[in-house]
């Protein structure tokens, strides 16, 4: 039976070190300090698997160190070793498995909160355990990961790493000032492959719908979001407003059968309640927006909406938040308004 523990450096490193053939790293969050005690004791002759999420909102808060780990994976390549990165941009577990054979799972991030200074709890897996646990994240990621050559890698940092470091946008701006460079990782991956049939010269203008939600304040969500329109409580959420309407406009063109399924739940909520998607919607939604991640026109961009949402909205916001509530009230209502406009 696995032994539950608060794991410390030493238990990471006891696992490190007893990879002979592999180790498989499983975390969203990785620091310097953790990319360092992994170097300290790693036999540079074993496979390393990383497998990690990437986001420009990650590295720009530290979350993430993409460039120290850049740099154990060329030490390795230069061993003469093939390291293997994989991205999974809703990852959220946390493993460390060596040879399939020993290892530690549970909620710390190769990070210092997550081995030193917050309460973490790990399980220290035995063998059949640790064998299940690689099984069962191996085929996530060869389902939904996306392997990421280490030369891409290091063409993205070293393109985007100075005017990261050189920007210090406001928490309204972030996304925007982040656009391109989430534009440019999300290409590297190898989404945003479907473009849109529809011109978006065809779309109708937001004033249109802005207008639809003057004549609709009694429906849920109305108020609020002209409210952020107009940013008359001067939360600067203006462009959030914009980018989820074009998003939602754009998800209902290419998914119509979901018309009749968000608008009809409107009449059943209240005005300040917020529509929660089902399992369904969620899954056609986040693969609607890894399809479109690049597309960008005249008043919209897959690249900043993907900025403002959290990853279980398909976004790659650090910390939740951000865009989703906005979302959230938007997809029925435009789904009410392409029903009474023939918007589409």
């Amino acid at each position: 039976m696995a032994e539950i523990i608060r794991a410390t450096w030493d238990d990471l490193r006891s696992v490190v070190q007893a990879a002979n053939t592999e180790l498989m790293i499983c975390t969203p969050y990785f620091s310097s300090e953790g990319i360092g005690q992994v170097f300290d004791v790693l036999n540079s002759a074993i496979s390393l698997l990383f497998i990690t999420r990437l986001s420009p909102s990650d590295w720009l808060h530290g979350v993430c160190s993409p460039d120290e780990l850049l740099a154990l994976l060329q030490v390795l390549e230069d061993a003469g070793c093939t390291p293997c990165l994989v991205v999974h941009q809703r990852l959220h577990a946390k493993a460390y498995i060596a040879d399939k054979n020993c290892g530690l799972i549970g909620s710390a991030n190769l990070t210092t909160g997550g081995f030193e200074s917050n309460f973490e709890i790990m399980a220290r897996l035995l063998p059949e355990e640790a064998r299940g646990a690689h099984e069962m994240i191996h085929n996530e990621i060869s389902a939904n990961g996306k392997e990421l050559a280490i030369r891409s890698l290091s063409d993205w940092i070293d393109r985007f790493k100075g005017p990261l470091e050189r920007s210090r946008p406001t928490e309204d701006q972030e996304a925007q000032t982040l656009a391109e460079m989430q534009r440019t990782l999300d290409t590297i991956l190898g989404y945003g492959t479907r473009v849109s049939k529809q011109p978006a010269s065809t779309y109708p203008a937001l004033e249109m719908f802005v207008e639809w939600l003057k004549n609709h304040r009694q429906l849920a969500g109305a108020e609020v979001l002209l409210d952020r329109h107009y940013n008359t409580s001067g939360q600067n959420l203006t462009g959030h407003f914009r980018q989820s309407f074009y998003g939602a406009y754009r998800f209902l063109c290419e998914y119509p059968e979901y018309v009749d399924n968000l608008s009809r739940p409107l009449s059943g909520l209240e005005p300040d309640d917020i529509y929660q998607p089902d399992d369904d919607l969620l899954d056609r939604w986040t693969t609607f927006l890894d399809d479109h991640a690049t597309e960008h026109a005249e008043g919209y961009d897959f690249a900043i909406l993907r900025g403002i949402l959290p990853p279980n909205l398909g976004g790659t916001r650090l910390g939740g938040g951000g865009g989703s509530s906005t979302l959230k009230r938007m997809l029925p209502l435009v789904a009410r308004f392409v029903e009474e406009s023939g918007g589409q």
